[in-house]
């Protein structure tokens, strides 16, 4: 025991060599679960991030909707991906503007062409035009381009948008087999893109958005969704009328547009014109107001009669020429 208390020989080369690959072993084995656990982390903060930028700014859009109020127009455009409208600018409104209400325009599209943005990781942008005119601005941006560099003011309000993604393509972000729509309408416009007329009908949008901070890894994409009822939407009247022949001789029509209706109920006011030989309905050509009407016509005959019917919001839809007779 004591010669080998005093022994110095120490470890044999391949002794320390065992004992360093076993050390490498185990520290390698006891650091996968630490290094498991600081990937899982990071996803989790990334998808958090991604999460809550998303829902910042769907409730930024949520709040505009709800202000959403168009001196004629509310909603100037009502796509997928690409959505117009005009509603109540917060800011203060600059000395001197005839934009009495201040009204703005604002834009939300989805771009997936401009780096970093992809298909896999679109970047949502909002722009914004304001005006100090008395009469809302003819301009639009461009359906093609998102963000419209020549149009209004942007802002690049969220990234990693994936509701491009489908699984083929990107199997680790989602399992959707087709794209998902960022804006959907109700009820839905029958035209692609939808008509004035039916930009009008739209009293719903719903928004869902799907996020993945790091689309080249799992977990898989979150979806945020919402809807907005737009409750100062105006909805365009009606204008139907009947014709009524007076007595033989007399040339009068008593024309009755109590057929004529507004969806939500306000209050119209009516034109009649006769566009015999002046296809323009105007003042020039207009021969009376009011719901009922009885119109003493030029000559006897056949005469077209036509009527206009405008809300309380400025919205007008015309009943197209009618061949009436005057007796």
């Amino acid at each position: 025991m004591r010669q080998r208390l005093r022994d110095e020989s120490g470890f044999s080369l391949m002794e320390l060599l065992i004992a360093a690959s076993l050390l490498v072993l185990v520290l390698g084995t006891a650091l996968v679960p630490f290094q498991v656990a600081q990937t899982t982390e990071r996803n989790t903060q990334n998808g958090n991030d991604g999460l809550t930028n998303a829902r910042t700014t769907l409730d930024f859009l949520e709040h505009q909707l709800r202000n959403i109020a168009g001196q004629s127009q509310l909603m100037n455009r009502a796509s997928s991906y690409d959505l117009v409208f005009e509603t109540v600018n917060p800011g203060t409104k600059p000395a001197g503007s005839q934009n009495t209400r201040n009204l703005m325009r604002v834009r939300y599209c989805l771009d997936t062409t401009n780096a970093p943005a992809t298909t896999a990781s679109a970047s949502l942008w909002e722009q914004k035009l304001t005006w100090t005119t008395a009469a809302v601005p003819s301009s639009m941006p461009v359906a093609s381009a998102c963000p419209d560099n020549a149009w209004g003011t942007k802002r690049l309000a969220a990234r990693y948008i994936t509701n491009m993604t489908v699984a083929a393509s990107s199997p680790k972000v989602t399992r959707r087999t087709a794209t998902a729509p960022l804006f959907a309408y109700y009820p839905a416009p029958a035209g692609n893109p939808p008509t004035t007329a039916e930009l009008n009908l739209i009293t719903q949008i719903r928004v869902d958005v799907f996020t993945d901070r790091d689309p080249t890894d799992r977990p898989f994409e979150t979806e945020l969704a919402s809807g907005v009822f737009l409750r100062n939407q105006n909805g365009a009247p009606t204008a139907s009328f009947t014709a009524t022949p007076g007595a033989t001789g007399t040339k009068q029509i008593t024309l009755n547009a109590a057929a004529s209706s507004d969806p939500e109920n306000l209050p119209l006011t009516f034109r009649w014109c006769d566009v015999t030989s002046n296809a323009t309905c105007d003042d020039t050509t207009k021969v009376g107001s009011g719901v009922l009407y009885t119109y003493t016509a030029p000559a006897a005959g056949t005469r077209r009669i036509l009527l206009q019917v405008f809300d309380a919001g400025g919205l007008e839809t015309d009943s197209g020429p009618t061949n009436v007779t005057a007796p």
